[in-house]
Order: C-alpha cells, then structure tokens, then sequence
C-alpha cells in the first residue's frame, strides 16, 4: 500500500475504533459501481476498460479491471467475502498511479450515496455494517474557448499595419492533442479555438522569422513563455509580434588596469577602428565625445572585420567579440536582424588619467557596471570627496565640467585621507591608487615628489537576490508545501559569505535574499534521512546541487524538493492459479484459500491469496535481495511457479530495482482409491 493511502486510515479512523477493531468481518460485501457520463451529466457511451485499487487496513492492495459496458457507460464489480475492517478504493491509470481529478475527466467518489470530499473513497465495515456500494463518477470535461488576436508593433511598441500577403500560424497543444490555426487578412488576423479544455496549454508560433513574441493572456502582464492554464468557458490571448532591431554593431574601447579591471579611456584620448565586408570599408573614431562606443545601424548580413588602427610600436589590442573569449582579432558574421557586440582592450599599467600629472594629488571618479567595466559617471551626475590630513579638511565637486577629476595643488608632506561623501546608499565604493588594489579606503603619504592618482569607484550595492523555496514531492509526483509541524534547514553559502537559515510554516517554507553581491553561491539543505534531495535552479533540470551566479543584476530562484526516499527495489506480484486437466490455468474456488511466506535474510512475512484478494498481492516496499516464495501446507496439490513467465521448480527472485511476478500453480493430486 502506498504511505498516502496508509495514512488514510489514521486520518479517518477515531482512536478509539483503531483500538478496538476487529481484523476479520464475516460475509461482508462491496458493489463498486463506475458511470461515465458526458458534459450535460447523461450516459455516455463508451467502450473502455476501468481499473481500481483496493487498499485494506491489514497494509494490503489489490487491483481490479472493471469492464464498461459501450452501450450504457457503466460498468460493475463485486467483491465478496471481505473480512478487513476498513478500505479505501481509488481509480488508477493502465499502470496503477491514481487518477487526478481534472486531468482527464472530473471524477466524484460516492459511498451509499454520499459525495465524498476527498480524492478517493473510504469504507467501514462493522458488525451492523456488512454491505457498502462505491460510485465512482467520471464526467467530462467541460469544454471551453480561446480567442486569439494577432498584433505588430515596432521596436517602440507602436502598432504596424498588417500586409496583405501576412499569415501566422499558431500550434495549440494539451492532453496530446494539437490545434492548428492561420491568422491572416480572411479572419482579420484573429480567431476563436473552440474545444478545448480546462487547464495546462502550450501555444507556439512557428515560421515567424523578424519578429519577437510575446503572449498576453486574459489582461495579465505581457510574458514571453506560451505556457497558460486556460479556464473554464472563454480565455483571451493576444500574440504580439515585436519588430525585431535592425542590423547592427556595437563597438567600445576599454583600458584594462593592473588589478584586471576594465575601464573606459580618458585625458582626451582618441582611437580609430577600421570596419571592413564584401560591402564596406569605414573608419571610426572613438573617443569622449561618444564615450568610447559606437553602434553601427543598417548593416547588410555578410562577414566584417575589426581592427584597430595603432602605432606600430605599441602593443596589440585584444578583442571580445559577442562576449566570447579574448582574441587578438575580431572577425564577426552579422545575419539579418542580428546585432553583434566588440570590445577593444588594451593593456596599460599606467590608466591615462594618471598621465601628466604636475599636482601630488589627483582624484577621478569612475562607475562599475554589472558586467565589471569601469567607466566616467553620466555627464547629469556629480559627487563629492572630501580630503582630510595636515590640518587641512576640503571638499571637492567632481562633475562633467572637470571631467570627473580634480587635481589638488599646494599639499605639505603628511598623510591624506580621500573619502567620498555623496554616495547613494545603493552603492558600494571602493578606491584605487596609482593603479594598485581596490580597497575600501583610500590613505596617501605625500613626500617630496610623490604623485598619486586615486579612483573612486562606485558600484551597486548587493543587486543580486534569490527566493529560496521548499517542497515535498507527493506519491503522485505533486509538489505540494511540507504540513505544518515541519521545519528544515538550509545554507547559504559563498566565497565571501555564509547564511543558515530555516523554512517553517512561519515563513511559509520561502525566505528571500536581495542583499546578495555578484559572485557564486551554493544552497544546500541538511536532509532529513527519510528524505532524498533534490534542486531545481531557476526552472532548469533537477540537479543533486543548487549552484548558482549573481551577475547582472538579475533575479534567481531556487526550489528544494524533498521525495521520500525510495527503499523499495520494485514490486513483488504474487498471484494464485489452479491447472485444469485440460490444461488451462483458472483461478481457485470462491471458498479456497491459500497460504504463502516470503522469505530473506532479514524478512519473514505470510500472506493469504483469496478471493477477498482476487488471490493475488503486490509487496512494495521491499529492501534489495533475494526472495524465496513457498506455499505452505498444500498437501493436496502439485506446486509448481511461474517467475516472470518461466516455470522454475522454487521460486527465488531478486529484488535489485525491476519489478518480479510468481505465478503459483497447483495441480490436484489424482487418488488411487
């Protein structure tokens, strides 16, 4: 028996009935009846197979197929001759998994007529209460709609005008069944989608080609994943085709310091870039005027070639093409509608803010972007530092007018401590001097001729964060919360950080961090041994390990699954047949019953086939080894085994993952009177 259904019966059994019933009830009886009807709630008439489990409080289940009958939709059994006290009867798929109310059709358990609330039904027997009857009611699925409306929009977000040769076609798929639909001027470029159900969709467009995709469904915010769960009677689903930017370039100069930082140019430097195809040859400058960048529009498809133009006698640059590895060229192939990025780097120990230097004391101000440059501030922007040292306390405003930088003159010999005063919250900041390491303060000794230059460099403060979120994967393969007495234990953990926490029902097994810094992180949970781990790191494949990145600014979401940890090695099928004379394998007589031990190393257990069993049993559960089964006391009979369709003279099988099947067969002794 599954562990869900096992706890079924403490859940609805009272204390007082555990302790007090009886393992056996004589000649009680169960009818268990299954309609199928249709959308109105009429007969619905079908030809199909049913199949039922049927789990007991002596910790035992058994399956049963329930023939429907194709003219009326109804189908029948009964089980006879029970003698556990309580059962709980579930519909199953072909494989035996229970079927889940909605994904196929609405199923309602009724037992003597009651509705049952719950996803199964559950039967009592007492010494008054011999016979129950289970309805099990599958209706269809009411049917509902989508309507689908087409809309172009150019990189603005402002509306285009459809032409008249357009046509967009549209896949819509659920429960294994594909809808396809054209939009095009004949339906002006919308269309309803009519039977369809409740629930999970997917909706793709194909041979769209210059063109984003986005999805708004029913008044939500705009999305870019086709994913939706649509419901009941209309949905509305708008399909907007965003026009792809035109074809493009993008190409930025930067000077790569002694720590490894990259910063734009400065002091007035100039650089000239040669961009050469089959169609082109440009040159162009990079300098302050357009902050060391510039996007190159309206270029034709083909092959381009990058190069920066440079004395001879200098060192070479290096390239980073689309945000590839350094090269010492840059080759790019642009196709249509494709923009393509290219960062020239050159190497200098001496950052050209710190050349001609006639002041001991220089200060510039820089920005540090999310992919690490480092870059003067907007021309809109301006910060103070304050210096302090020698008796002598002076703020400095630093600004487009100064170009971020201050040169302070006149300093007697001594110690000066440079600190900024005007920094946002949200930043970090961090100096550099004379090219050195990054530090969080900034203190200088002037003697003599010393010079220094000190950058101040602001960068945003923690931008990256994570939602951290517990789940238990139910039998069913349902994530659900963990119930409410539960508690578990995670870490947070980095180079430069580490974070023990706990998910509770106080915080609804989620907390989130939006204070993390750009680096690695790791989240690992402290399992409980009944449970098996896994990760799932913004909506990716399941992994042992929940590793992840914050850069860019951007958000990360990490789920913890708990699955009960699988002790079982497969399921053992054990089932009762008699050979006739003619050879034919039939089930034993109504009032036959027969015993059986199953036997390891470390397990000894006896069970009964019946017809209360349909004289068969199914062992979960069961630890890896090897498995004797014998049936006991059969004097009057022959016994032979079937293990896994191959007769054996004992039955041994080895439980190592797969399932195993025993088929016990007695012939009659003949009796020589």
């Amino acid at each position: 028996m599954s562990k869900r259904l096992w706890n079924v019966f403490y859940r609805m059994l009272p204390v007082s009935l555990l302790e007090t019933a009886q393992p056996c009830i004589e000649n009680a009886s169960m009818d268990i009846v299954i309609e199928e009807r249709t959308r109105k709630g009429s007969a619905k008439e079908m030809c199909k197979m049913r199949h039922i489990k049927v789990c007991h409080s002596q910790n035992e289940c058994c399956y049963y197929d329930v023939p429907i009958d194709p003219a009326t939709g109804i189908g029948k059994i009964t089980i006879s001759d029970i003698q556990a006290v309580q059962h709980v009867i579930v519909q199953t798929d072909e494989s035996g998994q229970q079927m889940i109310n909605g994904d196929e059709v609405d199923i309602t358990y009724m037992v003597d007529e009651e509705v049952m609330q719950e996803d199964y039904a559950s039967v009592i027997f007492t010494s008054t209460t011999s016979h129950h009857s289970v309805r099990i009611i599958n209706q269809q699925l009411s049917e509902t709609q989508l309507h689908v409306v087409k809309k172009l929009v150019d990189m603005n977000g402002d509306p285009l005008d459809f032409q008249e040769d357009m046509a967009f076609t549209l896949h819509v798929m659920q429960h294994g069944t594909e809808h396809c639909v054209t939009l095009d001027a004949s339906n002006d470029f919308q269309e309803t989608i009519c039977d369809l159900l409740p629930g999970y969709t997917m909706v793709e467009e194909s041979g769209c080609t210059g063109y984003v995709t986005r999805w708004r469904f029913n008044d939500e915010g705009e999305t870019s994943d086709g994913r939706f769960d649509l419901l009941p009677q209309k949905n509305e689903l708008v399909m907007i085709n965003e026009l792809r930017a035109d074809t493009s370039m993008k190409i930025e100069k930067y000077i790569r310091m002694e720590n490894g930082h990259l910063c734009k140019p400065g002091c007035g430097e100039v650089y000239q870039v040669r961009i050469i195809s089959d169609s082109d040859d440009r040159l162009i400058e990079l300098s302050e005027d357009n902050d060391y960048c510039a996007v190159l529009c309206g270029l034709l498809p083909g092959y381009y070639d990058i190069s920066e133009l440079r004395d001879p006698m200098e060192a070479e640059p290096v390239y980073i093409v689309n945000g590839q590895e350094e090269r010492c060229y840059a080759n790019v192939e642009l196709n249509d509608c494709e923009q393509a990025s290219v960062m020239i780097i050159n190497g200098n120990e001496n950052p050209c803010f710190c050349e001609d230097l006639q002041s001991p004391l220089r200060i510039c101000k820089f920005i540090r972007g999310c992919d690490g440059t480092i870059s003067k501030p907007s021309k809109d922007l301006q910060f103070t530092v304050m210096l302090r040292g020698c008796g002598r306390k002076e703020a400095f405003n630093l600004n487009a007018g100064n170009n971020f930088c201050v040169d302070i003159a006149n300093l007697c010999n001594g110690e000066y401590v440079i600190e900024e005063v005007s920094c946002n919250t949200d930043y970090t900041t961090s100096y550099i001097i004379n090219g050195g390491r990054e530090s969080t303060s900034a203190c200088v000794r002037i003697n003599g001729d010393s010079a220094f230059c000190v950058s101040v460099i602001n960068e945003e403060r923690n931008a990256g964060t994570v939602s951290i979120c517990k789940y238990v994967r139910n039998e069913f393969g349902d994530l659900i919360k963990p119930q409410k007495h539960q508690c578990f234990t995670v870490t947070l953990s980095s180079y430069f950080c580490k974070r023990t926490f706990e998910l509770n029902a106080g915080n609804d097994w989620c907390v989130c961090f939006d204070d993390l810094r750009f680096g690695s992180y790791e989240v690992r949970e402290d399992t409980p041994c009944a449970y098996e781990v896994s990760y799932q790191v913004n909506c990716s494949k399941e992994s042992k390990a929940a590793r992840f990145v914050v850069d860019d600014c951007c958000e990360n979401e990490i789920r913890i699954i708990n699955s009960v940890a699988k002790s079982s090695c497969g399921i053992l099928k054990i089932c009762k047949f008699e050979e006739t004379r003619s050879g034919e394998l039939v089930k034993p007589g109504r009032d036959e019953e027969f015993e059986v031990c199953v036997e390891s190393t470390c397990f000894r257990e006896t069970y009964v086939l019946k017809a209360g069993n349909n004289w068969c049993v199914m062992l979960e559960g069961l630890i890896e080894g090897e498995y004797r089964i014998t049936e006991l006391d059969s004097f009057d009979y022959d016994v032979s085994y079937l293990v896994n369709q191959q007769e054996q003279c004992d039955a041994i099988v080895c439980m190592d993952g797969s399932n195993q099947e025993v088929s016990i067969i007695n012939r009659r002794k003949i009796t020589v009177c």
